[in-house]
């Protein structure tokens, strides 16, 4: 049930009711979970998909980012994740349930460097932007913004946490003077209405009805009536047939 809960946790988050959907039908056929719930699996699905038959080594998947991750560090204490990506954003992780704890917005341009100070209180980005970037690693709140001549290929905090070594040189914290957030935000996503498959879900018009889970996300994909065809990395192409004219109640929430 931890498997189960930690692979399928996006999902239980935003629709708990797909829980019976989504996440079950994409459970291994072999697992426990799968084998005691298999009667709670939707009728109006016809045709599942193939399913692996045992747990993989991957524990969960953990998404937000909406471009390339360049960067990913553990706090001492490996109680968080953080990870800087080409969105211009960094982002903080419970490194335990996967959960997202705060989107660090400040940078203007990709992020290519993260590292926790030793003590686990401060967390450090540097940016195509050509910045260095402090952040309290508990709030997520900005605490200072450090302009360097180019970008940053090396990053990495002296033992004592005193200063930081970069591609430019060392960085001495004490008696720099702090910026404040720069308020550059990602805008969010258009949302695309009455769009039948887009990205990871499964739509009638614009109401969510299948979440797919990474491994079942296709390169490529066709619908006719009611067939879905994935194209995938691997060489696989997946079918799923759903029998829309006895769908009364997808269990799905915004």
């Amino acid at each position: 049930m931890k498997r189960f809960a930690l692979n399928c946790r996006p999902v239980i988050e935003q629709a708990p009711l797909q829980t019976y959907c989504s996440a079950l039908i994409f459970a291994p056929d072999k697992s426990l979970v799968r084998k005691r719930f298999e009667d709670k699996i939707p009728k109006w699905m016809k045709r599942l998909p193939k399913a692996q038959e045992d747990w993989s080594a991957l524990l969960q998947t953990l998404e937000g980012h909406t471009s390339w991750v360049y960067s990913v560090a553990f706090s001492p204490d490996g109680a968080l994740l953080a990870s800087g990506s080409g969105d211009n954003t960094v982002r903080l992780w419970d490194a335990v349930t996967g959960a997202a704890k705060h989107t660090l917005e400040g940078h203007t341009s990709w992020v290519n460097s993260v590292v926790f100070s030793p003590d686990g209180a401060l967390l450090a980005s540097g940016s195509g932007d050509n910045t260095v970037q402090l952040w309290d690693a508990v709030t997520g709140a900005m605490l200072q913004r450090i302009a360097l001549a180019s970008y940053v290929t090396v990053l990495s905090f002296t033992s004592d946490g005193s200063s930081i070594k970069t591609s430019h040189g060392l960085l001495r914290l004490k008696g720099l003077q702090g910026h404040g957030p720069l308020g550059v935000s990602t805008p969010p996503p258009v949302p695309q209405p009455h769009t039948f498959l887009d990205g990871n879900w499964v739509l009638r018009n614009s109401q969510k009805l299948l979440w797919l889970p990474v491994d079942y996300r296709g390169n490529c994909s066709a619908v006719r009536g009611s067939i879905i065809v994935l194209g995938q990395n691997d060489g696989r192409v997946i079918f799923m047939e759903i029998g829309w004219d006895g769908l009364d109640c997808v269990g799905s929430s915004a």
